[in-house]
């Protein structure tokens, strides 16, 4: 028994006709009759008797149109599910992100994506870097956006995502007339920053350091927000990412390029053990798109 069969013997039980059945398929006659012969040879059992020039099923053929029904409908279940897979129409997608892509970027991209696939459930979870690295090197999410990792491993794959830092200044400070800030301009002033461990920390007093200017912390966090808020408080000066730009009150501050320049790359990490659904590399392509118009990206 295979499918073929299968499917000329339904035809022929709903037209009740050998020659309507083979219009319905769109195949000849004599290749109708050869299938429901092949069909009847395996099953060990007649399924039509032809009385008076017409074909009439018999029992057994009525009892297994039941079944082959049923199977149909399976058919067409899975055909139309497969459909919505191809269309990226259903299943489920989940997302590990620290603070500033999951506040300020990654709801308009899910919002978009899910008002083309309303069959999707799309979950997202907000870590730091560290945890969400550790999640997709274990494959417990789909997607995820984090720093870059500081060291290779080759349980993690991903594409990095470059972002320039820039200097920010509550609006109207003196210094935001000019047009690119350095330690050596910046020398003494109070500046709000991320964690002495943090790379951009690092990196900003290393380069104050190397311009023999005073490094003043007036404050320090663990999120740029934050720091962008003590800014528009007019609490300091503070180096933030363009992602974390996107909410801040444009109205309180002011931003400037820093010179020399200081990056917090992140990455968009995928499961490195495992294909990506369909889904996952769709929502992929709405953020590369997203952020690609993100000033200073």
């Amino acid at each position: 028994m295979n499918f073929r069969e299968i499917v000329a013997f339904r035809a022929v039980i709903f037209t009740n006709s050998i020659t309507r059945a083979a219009e319905v398929l769109n195949v000849t006659q004599p290749a109708v009759s050869m299938l429901i012969s092949n069909l009847e040879e395996s099953l060990g059992f007649k399924l039509f008797e032809r009385r008076q020039g017409r074909i009439f099923p018999t029992p057994e053929a009525l009892l297994l149109a039941d079944e082959a029904e049923k199977t149909f409908e399976s058919l067409s279940n899975l055909k139309r599910r497969a459909d919505q897979i191809a269309r990226r129409g259903v299943g489920s997608l989940r997302i590990a992100s620290i603070y500033g892509p999951a506040m300020h970027l990654l709801p308009c991209v899910a919002a978009a994506f899910s008002r083309s696939h309303p069959e999707v459930n799309v979950s997202i979870v907000t870590r730091e870097s560290k945890r969400i690295q550790e999640w997709m090197a274990t494959q417990h999410y789909d997607l995820g956006i984090a720093e870059m990792p500081t060291e290779p491993n080759p349980l993690l794959h991903f594409e990095a995502l470059p972002q320039r830092l820039v200097c920010v200044l509550p609006a109207g400070h003196p210094l935001a007339d000019r047009e690119i800030l350095t330690p050596g301009i910046l020398d003494g002033q109070p500046i709000v920053t991320m964690p002495v461990w943090h790379h951009s920390t690092v990196s900003l007093e290393r380069a104050f350091a190397e311009a023999g200017a005073r490094f003043n912390r007036a404050f320090e966090v663990d999120m740029f927000s934050v720091a962008l808020e003590l800014v528009a408080h007019g609490a300091g000066l503070a180096l933030a990412d363009p992602i974390n730009l996107l909410a801040a009150q444009s109205d309180a501050i002011a931003v400037r390029p820093f010179e020399p320049v200081i990056h917090f790359d992140l990455a968009l990490f995928f499961p490195a053990q495992r294909a990506r659904s369909l889904v996952a590399e769709e929502f992929a392509h709405l953020l590369r798109k997203e952020l690609a118009s993100v000033p200073g990206l």
